[in-house]
């Protein structure tokens, strides 16, 4: 059934790779790297410091004594008119133990990463960092939803699984829009009327004008109706007051509908398909494959052929 759903899903597609490898990692069966030195950890802790300053609007990222205008050409995705990603001289340790050292992590949009690596390598640790703002240089004006392997939804009682989809989804996604409609005004009016930037900046702001009017309570409640149908669930099991008692396994599935009705920048999802059968993994690659996913999204999953079907690039973690 699998060979059969490959051809029509067009699994074969042509994978480029990139590299995200530690000074030295020369070979597989290299020994865990030791735990950075104290003066090193003390550098990542105030660079970490420094990045935190910078998001609470306490200080500049990259400014006098932080190493000025080249730190700014290392972080040049700080922008609000920039999608991309683009991380350099990325570090990162877990529990003592260094995962990545002078590393570069580049995302761009529109293009859907798989992310590879041994277990221990920090797969999750780096999408959990990068999700919660915790990674230095990270664009913190992106909209980031992510999916944890052990995050499970708890539906209201007074509510159906439907109704809370749309209410939640529908309140994030304005608020999100909104605060980033009042980062752009403000950053038009410092700007000079003919800098290139400035058509940029304007050309998003009526982006977010069109989304903010389609928010409408019909198009957000078909839209979830046609997620939670495609991954499973029946009308009546959506529309029960209160919800049906859900395993972790559904609860996970509302999670998924949950970050992929938010339209993010940047979707992480960490093993997406370990709850799903095999009609909720084949719809969840063909909506992901077609662009439903975001403007970036990276996966990390042990489904090969789920891999296959879904990215257009490789980043291996070693």
């Amino acid at each position: 059934l699998l060979e059969k759903e490959e051809s029509l899903f067009h699994r074969e597609r042509e994978m480029s790779t990139e590299a995200l490898q530690l000074p030295g990692a020369d070979t597989p069966a290299m020994p865990a790297p030791p735990a950075p030195p104290p003066a090193e950890s003390e550098a990542m802790d105030a660079l970490l410091d420094n990045w935190l300053d910078h998001t609470e609007g306490k200080s500049k990222w990259g400014g006098r004594g932080k190493g000025g205008r080249g730190v700014a050409r290392r972080y040049q995705c700080m922008s609000v008119a920039c999608r991309d990603v683009l991380v350099e001289t990325l570090s990162l340790a877990y529990a003592g133990k260094e995962l990545l050292s002078n590393a570069t992590l580049r995302l761009v949009q529109g293009r859907r990463y798989a992310l590879l690596g041994k277990n221990g390598a920090g797969k999750s640790t780096l999408l959990q960092r990068a999700a919660s703002g915790m990674l230095p240089g990270f664009p913190p004006h992106l909209r980031v939803a992510v999916v944890a392997q052990e995050d499970r939804r708890e539906i209201p009682q007074n509510d159906s699984i439907l109704g809370w989809l749309v209410s939640s989804t529908s309140a994030s996604t304005r608020e999100r829009l909104e605060g980033e409609q009042e980062e752009l005004e403000s950053a038009l009016d410092l700007l000079p009327a003919d800098d290139p930037s400035a058509a940029v900046l304007s050309e998003r702001l009526g982006d977010i004008d069109t989304h903010l009017e389609s928010l409408t309570d019909g198009a957000a409640r078909q839209a979830a109706e046609k997620m939670l149908l495609g991954l499973g669930f029946s009308a009546a099991k959506m529309a029960a007051i209160p919800p049906p008692a859900l395993s972790g396994g559904w609860r996970m599935r509302v999670t998924i509908a949950s970050a992929l009705m938010s339209s993010p920048d940047v979707l992480f999802l960490d093993e997406p398909t370990n709850h799903l059968d095999l009609h909720g993994v084949l719809w969840l690659e063909a909506l992901l494959a077609g662009g439903g996913g975001g403007g970036i999204v990276v996966v990390v999953s042990h489904d090969e052929e789920f891999l296959k079907g879904v990215a257009t690039d490789v980043i291996v973690m070693q």
